[in-house]
């Protein structure tokens, strides 16, 4: 029997940190609604597809703003697929234990830089895990296999022809990476 794997992510409530005694650093507070989380159901989870958490949510930095930059400095962002022609691709994704990632969004990004792609064509895995993403043009593409930041991103993807099949096997990410608090890429 495959063991579930159930990767939540949780809106904090409230982060506050406090100084003693500092009165020359300055304190800018950031508010953000938590929206509703998407869970990764398997075949045999027996959970609902999504958990609310909390209304809101505070971070709160102490000293100077974070460097607006950061997350470009830190994760280098470049296309995981490359297409010589007009390409139709379809596929699966499952996670590291071959449970199909139901109902999650899959992404295909027009790579034009680190700083600018674009959406070209986006669905969402049925319940096996299986997608179609359709017929997209030549060019520099990244793919997002993952809708949030639990699992790694496909690094790089062959296709060759005019049709593409993609097994993606997801690797899960460390909870504690410096890359956590980035948009996904």
């Amino acid at each position: 029997m495959k063991r579930i794997v159930l990767f939540v992510m949780l809106c904090i409530l409230a982060f506050t940190l406090q100084t003693s005694g500092q009165s020359a650093q300055t304190a800018t507070t950031y508010t953000f609604a938590c929206p509703t989380v998407s869970l990764i159901p398997t075949v045999q989870s027996q959970l609902s597809n999504s958990l609310t958490p909390p209304v809101s949510a505070q971070v709160v930095f102490i000293g100077k703003q974070p460097d607006k930059n950061y997350c470009y400095k830190i994760e280098t962002i470049r296309p995981n697929l490359e297409l010589p022609q007009p390409t139709h691709i379809v596929g699966r994704i499952t996670d590291g234990h071959d449970a199909p990632l139901m109902k999650s969004r899959v992404e295909l990004r027009k790579y034009f830089s680190q700083r600018k792609q674009s959406t070209a064509k986006a669905t969402t895995t049925d319940e096996n895990g299986y997608f179609d993403i359709g017929t997209v043009e030549a060019g520099k593409y990244r793919f997002l296999a993952s809708p949030n930041r639990a699992f790694q991103q496909p690094t790089s993807l062959k296709c060759s022809g005019s049709e593409c099949e993609l097994n993606i096997a997801l690797q899960v990410n460390a909870t504690d990476i410096p890359t956590s608090v980035c948009p996904v890429r």
